[in-house]
């Protein structure tokens, strides 16, 4: 799904420009996890609560997605593989 449209800035929000709606499937493939494993990491305030859309169903943009791999990697510890 994808959002057109700009969300003016102010109270919170941030200017949305064609973004990417993702379902908990997309969220939890791109991050390599479960579903389960994404809904407790919500739960632990380890990765950010999705919005519950007017349509039905709770979506996350890809955006914000994005930008959580990206923090997440950049913190994570580099794995050295010792020689055989």
């Amino acid at each position: 799904m994808t959002v057109a449209g700009v969300v003016r800035a102010g109270a919170g929000r941030r200017e949305i420009d064609m973004a990417k709606l993702m379902p908990m499937k997309d969220v939890a493939n791109a991050l390599g996890y479960s579903e389960s494993k994404v809904y407790q990491m919500i739960r632990r305030n380890e990765f950010p609560a999705g919005r519950k859309m007017p349509t039905g169903g709770v979506r996350w943009l890809d955006d914000e997605v994005d930008a959580w791999i990206r923090q997440t990697y950049a913190q994570a510890q580099e794995v050295r593989l010792s020689p055989a």
